[in-house]
């Protein structure tokens, strides 16, 4: 439907860039991926009509939201630029995610041909079941372990939630500023 609003111009010649509804649609998509529970990303096996155990990868709900919001504000950038208040909020908005990488980032670690640990200045967040050096609880020596750093991954992912909504009110706040909503109901 959407899609049929937004191409129905090109079918007849005239085509016209509506701005406001074209951030309604954004802002509406947002919304819809954020209206799901917020879960990571699984697996889910099923028996085909053989017994064949099929896996199907669910996505994980919280990265679709947090790039829905993203795609969000790219969009709104000239506004952005232009927005003195939105400009003021997306500094603390930036901060708070730092916090929450800083909290959740891996330290990269590789072994060296003598076999030694060394420890790089890289911080970053693995994928889910990256292998990672970190140290073994039983025998403490430093092991490369597969999906030693997923359960960060998880809150890491969780604590962004709260930043990302924090983001995506103020991109709301930003378009209502805009006046977008009355450009749309008078028909844009």
């Amino acid at each position: 439907m959407d899609d049929d609003i937004l191409m129905s111009g090109f079918s007849s010649g005239k085509v016209e860039f509506s701005k406001p509804l074209v951030s309604m649609l954004a802002l509406k998509d947002c919304r819809e991926k954020r209206a799901v529970e917020m879960k990571s990303g699984y697996f889910n096996e099923t028996l085909d009509k053989n017994q064949v155990k099929l896996k199907t990868w669910i996505p994980d709900s919280r990265k679709t939201f947090i790039s829905s919001v993203i795609s969000f504000k790219t969009l709104l950038s000239p506004e952005i630029k232009k927005d003195k208040l939105f400009k003021e909020v997306w500094k603390e908005i930036q901060e708070k995610e730092k916090e929450v990488f800083d909290k959740y980032a891996y330290t990269k670690k590789i072994i060296d041909n003598n076999n030694k640990i060394i420890v790089t200045k890289e911080k970053y967040i693995p994928q889910i079941d990256e292998s990672v050096i970190l140290q073994d609880p039983k025998s403490k020596k430093n092991v490369l372990i597969k999906g030693g750093w997923n359960k960060h991954i998880d809150n890491y992912f969780y604590d962004l939630i709260p930043v990302y909504d924090k983001l995506f009110e103020e991109l709301n706040n930003l378009i209502e500023r805009m006046g977008y909503y009355k450009r749309i109901s008078r028909g844009g």
